[in-house]
């Protein structure tokens, strides 16, 4: 018997809780910031104004440009769902920031001012009943009164203001195109020297011209988050016996690299194994025991970012070297690792 009890107790316990719980959230309202980026710009344009138009979403303000659109929009819950489908599926989401709002204790504030408000408007018009109007004393309770008046009009304004803010989604989106030139591109610029290792397989290596393989560490300075780097470093033969007075077996090397990440396998925003391509552009100062030479190269590359956060980058990558001289002796696969850490 007594386990019922308890029992009975703690369910309404828990749906007292459940009302007031309900009863607090009546006057909360949701602020959401998103920004997307879209490879359609028109489609998602046409998309978001057909809704506006068929669910009649208040609009409170739009700005439009060639390649950005920015619309602060108010609705309710059952058409932010909606809304929020809609967007998920016109881009890539670069931010969206959520924010819940309570007005639940500025309203019960507010209530309760009216009615002690109310209460002493009450008091003054008995006690004016009461008194002679010529009596000088009744003409400064009836300024009184007024005054009262005045602050309940201006509480209960207040309390309106607070009421249409029940429930509401305030959306502030913007769209911006994907496909959008330089100047309206956001740089994120960070400060991450670091060191790489790299080994190099020229294909035909070639007597006189190069050896069967380098090994070289360079600096790698990352200076955006996109990410671009500089390198700086020298490759050096690892076997020597192979090669004579004019082979190349020092390559003093010096480059600028790009790296991007893929769209659709999210961007680079993962901690763990994050997928890229890339290219690396430079020159090399070629040199042997009798002869030098500067020979310019491009290397595209793919590679994986083992870990990331925000003070450390480890990569692996590989690239094909293409030399734009010595081409068939020295071109070939490198295969690269590298760590960058926040300075």
């Amino acid at each position: 018997m007594i386990r019922i009890v308890l029992l009975f107790f703690a369910l309404c316990l828990s749906l007292s809780n459940s009302l007031v719980a309900q009863e607090t959230d009546r006057y909360s309202s949701t602020v959401i910031d998103q920004e997307i980026l879209t490879l359609d710009f028109s489609l998602a344009k046409e998309s978001l104004n057909r809704f506006i138009r068929q669910n009649k979403i208040s609009l409170i303000s739009q700005n439009e440009g060639k390649s950005r659109l920015v619309f602060n929009l108010r609705m309710d819950s059952s058409d932010y769902q909606l809304f929020d489908t809609l967007v998920a599926g016109l881009g890539y989401s670069v931010r969206k920031n959520v924010k819940t709002v309570s007005n639940d204790q500025k309203v019960r504030e507010v209530e309760l001012e009216l009615n002690y408000l109310r209460k002493k408007r009450s008091d003054y018009q008995d006690l004016l009943q009461k008194l002679d109007p010529k009596v000088e004393s009744s003409m400064g309770l009836w300024k009184e009164k007024m005054n009262v008046d005045e602050r309940i009009f201006q509480k209960e304004k207040e309390l309106v203001a607070l009421s249409k803010k029940a429930n509401v989604f305030e959306v502030n989106l913007e769209v911006n195109d994907e496909t959008t030139s330089p100047q309206n591109s956001k740089v994120s610029f960070v400060n991450m020297p670091g060191m790489e290792y790299s080994y190099w397989i020229p294909e035909s290596p070639a007597w006189g011209i190069s050896t069967t393989a380098y090994q070289g560490f360079f600096l790698k300075y990352l200076f955006t988050r996109g990410k671009s780097y500089g390198l700086l470093g020298v490759y050096k033969s690892t076997n020597l016996s192979e090669s004579d007075s004019s082979t190349f077996t020092d390559l003093f090397s010096v480059g600028f690299g790009q790296d991007f990440y893929s769209r659709y396998l999210g961007r680079g925003s993962r901690k763990y194994l994050n997928l890229y391509s890339g290219y690396n552009l430079g020159l090399m100062f070629a040199s042997g025991s009798s002869r030098k030479t500067e020979i310019f190269y491009l290397a595209p590359s793919i590679g994986i970012e083992w870990y990331k956060n925000k003070y450390v980058l480890l990569d692996s990558k590989a690239a094909y070297l293409v030399p734009f001289s010595y081409n068939l002796q020295l071109r070939g696969w490198t295969f690269n690792t590298s760590f960058n850490f926040v300075f």
